[in-house]
């Protein structure tokens, strides 16, 4: 699944599309792309690795600007355009992980007897806009390995979760899109489990 960004200038390119499933050190494996003003492009993969930092390869570019010369474009991927990527995928993949520890405990809770409360179906709603926009595999799929359950699980708390009115329902044409609700947001924050209010809100996350 493709989600369009808005990013700032890196440089004279600006990211319009990061694509990700796992960011984990070592495994990590990103797919970037990037645009200027005039309409040239470049796409790379960036890698994780073990020791944090990321590598990059480029894997198409279109560049038709004469101040850009062939030899230039790695170097304008390395300085200015991986390093933005890669502090919108350690602050995506830090929440991801936040989310599953907090699935974690509840999984633990609900196994205990205890009945999910609203809190949870708003961590669902939540986790759904934080996967959905980098996610290159379906939505389902991956909050289902986040939350260590089937696929089917994971689409009847998705449902659950909208019925309860902590998650957008997308319009015609936009499957696998939404985000929580402020209702879901209140519910989280009535707990204490919203750490970060403006990046539930934040426009790329949506």
């Amino acid at each position: 699944m493709e989600k369009k960004l808005s990013r700032k200038s890196a440089g004279t390119f600006g990211i319009d599309l990061i694509e990700c499933f796992d960011w984990r050190l070592g495994f990590g494996v990103a797919s970037i792309h990037a645009s200027n003003l005039v309409g040239d492009s470049i796409q790379f993969t960036l890698y994780r690795h073990p020791q944090g930092f990321a590598v990059s390869n480029i894997e198409d570019e279109n560049i038709s600007s004469s101040d850009i010369p062939p030899y230039k474009v790695q170097e304008i991927v390395n300085e200015k355009i991986a390093p933005l990527a890669q502090i919108e995928l350690d602050e995506w993949w830090t929440e991801i992980l936040r989310l599953r520890d907090l699935f974690a405990y509840k999984t633990f809770q609900i196994t205990a007897g205890i009945t999910p409360d609203d809190s949870f179906h708003a961590l669902v709603a939540y986790l759904y806009g934080v996967r959905q926009v980098f996610s290159n595999r379906k939505v389902v799929e991956s909050m289902a390995e986040d939350m260590n359950i089937k696929p089917d699980a994971s689409r009847e708390r998705i449902r659950r979760a909208r019925n309860k009115g902590f998650l957008t329902s997308p319009g015609k044409g936009k499957v696998g899109k939404g985000r929580i609700t402020k209702t879901g947001i209140a519910a989280l924050e009535d707990v204490g489990l919203m750490s970060n209010k403006k990046l539930a809100l934040r426009k790329e996350w949506i």
